[in-house]
């Protein structure tokens, strides 16, 4: 690679500034020469542009005092990227000084790959993955895996391969892609957006791989607690919502059934249970939330994924 092509590396804060701070300071490590930042400040109660700017010098500081959520937030750093690869981070993530220059070139030498992430691991534990990849959904069922997750970081983990889906805490893919597969969907509001879109970038036949030389260690759910009702209500929701995108007809008749008669049953038993009232509430909103989603958006039939 004679030249290093200049990568945009947008992040998004929502009111998590020590983390956002950690986040830049990494950057400074950055071993790859050709790097512009977007720092996107949602729902921000005060301009904070100053002390981002000690933090990283030149970061390019966009304020926003309405709550664009995630994906609207990323799509108003991707209207100020000037690079020719995006690289989304999250903002309680930690890169290491190596891990650019992998995803660079395996774009530069595979014009068909899509979209790409790096190995992640565990800020509590680096040396635990969580993510080494995911496997292909299954549209009848809705279910998929995590590859590498919880499993001991291993060379078995630090190749490349091509995987289902990239991970929305680290993901690179080509600038031009976006005049093919739109900006980031905002309708999830939380989760499933770089689902739906690896999902449009296989539709324009192009490859999603995740890259074992570069890793990026991980402060997971650092922003909304897990298994909170907040978490499941746009878990569920979404994920109802991704599925009556991109499946076919045939498949989502056949995963609603799988979903009503076992899933839903299933959960509400655990619930209850667990006397966790606030998180059966979340996910039975979270399905009438869905429901009402299909009634009010009509989906053009190009849309689904062709069947099998």
């Amino acid at each position: 690679m004679k030249k290093h092509p200049l990568v945009s590396i947008i992040t998004v804060n929502y009111k998590n500034e020590e983390d956002t701070l950690a986040f830049l300071h990494s950057l400074k490590k950055a071993e790859y020469p050709a790097i512009e930042v977007i720092l996107v400040d949602n729902a921000a109660d005060y301009h904070n542009a100053e002390n981002y700017k000690k933090a990283f010098p030149g970061v390019i500081y966009i304020f926003s005092s309405e709550n664009l959520v995630f994906a609207g937030a990323n799509n108003l750093g991707i209207e100020r990227a000037k690079g020719k690869y995006l690289y989304f981070l999250n903002n309680d993530t930690v890169i290491e000084e190596s891990s650019i220059l992998p995803l660079v070139q395996a774009f530069e030498n595979n014009p068909n790959l899509g979209a790409a992430s790096p190995r992640i691991a565990f800020h509590s534990n680096p040396s635990l993955l969580q993510y080494a990849g995911m496997t292909p959904i299954n549209f009848k069922t809705g279910r998929n895996n995590m590859i590498g997750n919880h499993e001991k970081d291993a060379p078995i983990y630090q190749i490349t391969q091509e995987v289902g889906y990239a991970h929305g805490a680290a993901m690179m893919i080509p600038t031009h892609l976006i005049e093919k597969i739109g900006l980031m969907p905002t309708d999830y509001f939380l989760y499933y957006e770089e689902l739906d879109w690896c999902e449009k970038i296989r539709k324009q036949d192009l490859e999603i791989k995740v890259i074992g030389k570069s890793r990026v260690i991980h402060k997971a759910s650092a922003a909304v607690k897990t298994n909170s009702p907040l978490q499941t209500f746009y878990m569920t929701r979404n994920r109802l919502i991704f599925m009556h995108r991109f499946a076919s007809k045939e498949e989502f008749r056949t995963f609603w059934m799988y979903f009503n008669w076992v899933v839903v049953p299933q959960k509400r038993l655990v619930y209850l249970l667990k006397g966790n009232k606030q998180g059966l509430a979340a996910f039975n909103q979270a399905i009438k939330a869905a429901k009402n989603h299909f009634k009010n958006q009509a989906l053009p039939i190009e849309m689904y994924r062709t069947a099998a």
